[in-house]
């Protein structure tokens, strides 16, 4: 009986260990950003295809992201495998398009930990100049790891550690010079 109880208990650790490695080596980062514009001037909303550049305490570039060029949100792009667009594109008709989708998916999510709790500022950059870094703080939503393994629709699935930036910056100088 107690060799039953070591076990089940071993297994039971094992199950929420691996929840909570998964949790802290897993992660999405969201980035809402507005520009700050002249009320006068009417308001852009945002910059299509500008990079948005996250820095850390001493200035130093620890990833970047673009602008999306139609809707309103920032697409990170991973050193290696860029931003997943186009395979997520692709992960909708096929199951090749699927597994290329989940791979570029699985380096994202395992990059972003390593530097987002390290961002500090944040910068705008468009083909034609560079804004000024805006210092910012990063939320961070630690993953449920507890609950990971639960079979249900609305609970479950493997943890990860969500960041989020909000942030109104200001608009750079030249960003409406073509």
């Amino acid at each position: 009986m107690l060799r039953v109880l070591f076990v089940l208990g071993l297994v039971v650790a094992l199950v929420l260990g691996y929840g909570y490695w998964h949790g802290t080596t897993h992660g999405a980062f969201s980035i809402t950003l507005r520009l700050a514009a002249d009320k006068e001037q009417g308001i852009r909303g945002f910059v299509p295809g500008a990079d948005v550049i996250l820095r850390d305490a001493m200035g130093l570039e620890l990833a970047r992201g673009r602008t999306d060029s139609q809707y309103n949100f920032v697409r990170l792009v991973h050193p290696q495998v860029g931003d997943c667009n186009v395979a997520e594109q692709a992960a909708m008709g096929s199951t090749a398009g699927r597994s290329a989708w989940q791979t570029c998916f699985e380096a994202q999510a395992r990059w972003i930990p390593r530097w987002a709790d390290r961002v500090h500022s944040v910068s705008l950059s468009t083909p034609n100049c560079d804004g000024p870094a805006v210092p910012v703080r990063v939320r961070k939503y630690a993953a449920d790891w507890l609950l990971w393994w639960v079979p249900l629709p609305h609970v479950g699935g493997k943890p990860y550690t969500y960041y989020s930036l909000s942030l109104k910056m200001p608009e750079p100088p030249c960003a409406g010079v073509e």
